[in-house]
């Protein structure tokens, strides 16, 4: 039954302010109040989260064990603030250890509850944040959980910490548009061969007119299955397979890269508007590095759950950030020395790529078969009694022996200075022929990259994992990317290079937060000196409202995030805090 306790405190969190009075009291009945003491451990480092907590009353610290097993502080959490609400729609484990520091009341709202709820009340979905509710059945996130590769990657291409929101493939349309015709086929076959005189022309006839249109069914089956579109909390990855050229084409955009989602209703195709399916257009800073999925369903949902997602993410870096200049102010206001930046681990040093092994012996090949070729004819004129005395033959012999081998020296120059060189900050590109004929060095920043596609194609590319890796730049046209050509795992230099993206723009943001932080810190102390050179009546008492709120506003529940790990950990504060009605208490977890 309903909980008005409950229902006063989840008012005020931001994913459920637009529920109306009924709704609230029904979604109150899926919440758990949990009474915990000073000790108690709500949650571990390591553990799957289970779903979100709020702290009606109370406070509790975030704990991080490094690896070299020293714990450390890096936030606080008290009274009407809330974390973990991403666990509400994501498979994910506890970044930090969460210990109560004295007696709190706490509501637990779990992610399996919060489906249940969903599921059973399905008129609380429309006023729930998308970000929240998943646009698919609650059914098949359970299903995602368990599809995994075994190293706890649902896909190939999934990074560490990357958490998947959708994964879908193109219409049921685009498959059936196809399979009609071959289908027909296949009727029109048995309906001939019952009409056929001879039992073995007519058993042909339907051996023939199955077995063909079925296999024909089949690769169109399969063509469809292969390709996906992936959205995670990170990126927009489409995956594209071709059967018979061997061909995989990984095409990603960053979720922070995109500027402008648009969704398109083919009007050349009416069964686009009865089955609700249309093309999705990701259009980030330069035009080549757009990413245009077509014939995809829900397109008007996509395109929201997509802008959500980009949303949360900037919203959690912003939190996260002033999570970072709150425990800095505490600092300082305390009478604390401001904490000098950490230095950051070492960036590890650049790789450098080649061309694949079987492109060497590609170029080799023909040198090779030239050599092997003069070889035999010095042979042949030392045994032939007809060529023994033709001195030319031998002569033509070693030149061809010294040309092949001019030429294999060429190719091994030309392949080992063929370099692509990924660093911290740049991506280098070096074209070096022998003789001073070419040295070529283009030299690109990675803040300059739009997106990465790998392609394979073929066979053998296929076989020994290689191919090209095409780099789109910010304000790039079509055909202008930069390329890889014939690298070695192309999928894994994809993935390295958004690897080293994402480490700048931390080491980029970490360089900004320093100098806010050291713009505060002077900030506060001439604060302090004219404060401390006031009359005591005349001292001022600064009011700093709450982020986001006009000062007027009541007291809104404010999610909290863990600190940067570089930020000195926040010193807890002790706070009165009203006791609401006596609460059962809930069972710590001592595991």
């Amino acid at each position: 039954m309903p909980n008005p306790f409950i229902e006063n405190n989840i008012r005020s969190l931001p994913m459920f302010n637009r529920l109306p009075p009924e709704q609230v009291a029904v979604m109150s009945e899926y919440i758990t109040v949990m009474r915990n003491e000073a000790g108690d451990v709500l949650f571990r480092q390591g553990e799957p989260a289970r779903g979100m907590y709020h702290f009606v009353s109370g406070s509790a610290q975030l704990i991080q064990s490094a690896g070299d097993g020293i714990e450390r502080q890096i936030g606080i959490i008290g009274a009407n603030q809330y974390l973990n609400d991403a666990a509400l729609i994501r498979i994910m484990n506890e970044a930090a250890t969460l210990r109560v520091l004295e007696t709190s009341i706490v509501l637990f709202i779990a992610r399996e509850r919060l489906i249940q709820a969903v599921t059973e009340h399905p008129e609380l979905r429309p006023n729930l944040p998308a970000n929240l509710v998943p646009p698919t059945a609650p059914v098949p996130i359970a299903a995602i959980a368990t599809a995994t590769d075994g190293k706890g990657r649902l896909f190939r291409e999934q990074r560490e910490n990357e958490n998947i929101l959708l994964d879908t493939r193109r219409h049921w349309w685009a498959y059936a548009r196809r399979a009609w015709l071959p289908g027909i086929v296949a009727v029109i076959s048995l309906i001939v061969a019952f009409l056929m005189p001879s039992f073995l022309a007519g058993l042909t006839v339907f051996g023939l007119g199955l077995i063909i249109p079925g296999l024909l069914m089949l690769y169109f089956y399969f063509e469809w299955r292969n390709d996906h579109v992936i959205i995670t909390d990170q990126r927009v990855i489409r995956i594209e397979r071709t059967i018979p050229t061997f061909q995989t084409v990984v095409s990603e955009v960053a979720i922070g890269s995109i500027q402008e989602v648009q969704t398109d209703i083919v009007t050349s195709d009416p069964a686009s508007h009865f089955l609700g399916f249309g093309t999705v257009t990701l259009k980030t800073a330069g035009d080549a590095g757009n990413l245009r999925l077509t014939m995809i369903p829900m397109p008007q949902k996509i395109q929201k759950l997509i802008f959500d997602n980009r949303e949360l993410y900037q919203k959690k870096a912003s939190l996260q950030q002033r999570s970072v200049i709150r425990s800095e102010v505490d600092r300082i206001v305390v009478g604390d020395t401001p904490a000098a930046s950490q230095k950051s681990a070492d960036q590890p040093d650049q790789v450098v790529y080649r061309k694949h092994t079987l492109y060497r012996v590609q170029l080799s090949l023909w040198p090779a078969l030239l050599i092997l070729f003069a070889v035999g004819l010095i042979i042949v004129s030392t045994i032939s009694p007809s060529l023994r005395n033709t001195p030319l033959v031998p002569v033509i012999g070693f030149g061809l022996i010294v040309l092949g081998g001019a030429w294999l020296y060429w190719t091994d120059w030309d392949w080992r200075h063929d370099m692509y060189i990924v660093g911290n900050d740049t991506i280098q590109i070096i074209h070096r022929r022998p003789l001073w004929l070419q040295n070529e060095s283009d030299q690109i920043s990675l803040s300059k990259v739009d997106s990465v596609v790998s392609d394979q194609n073929g066979l053998l590319q296929s076989i020994f994992d290689y191919g090209n890796v095409k780099i789109s730049l910010v304000g790039g046209d079509p055909g202008s990317e930069k390329v890889f050509r014939s690298v070695g795992e192309p999928q894994e230099v994809q993935a390295e290079i958004a690897r080293r993206q994402q480490q700048l723009r931390t080491r980029n943001a970490a360089e900004a937060e320093r100098r806010r932080r050291s713009e505060i810190a002077e900030y506060l102390s001439v604060y302090h000196e004219s404060v401390g050179s006031a009359p005591p009546n005349q001292t001022p008492t600064p009011q700093i409202p709450a982020a986001n709120e006009p000062p007027s506003a009541p007291p809104q529940a404010r999610r909290i995030l863990p600190a940067q790990p570089n930020a000195d950990p926040p010193i807890p504060q002790v706070r009165d805090r009203t006791r609401p009605p006596h609460v059962p208490r809930a069972k710590p977890d001592n595991n």
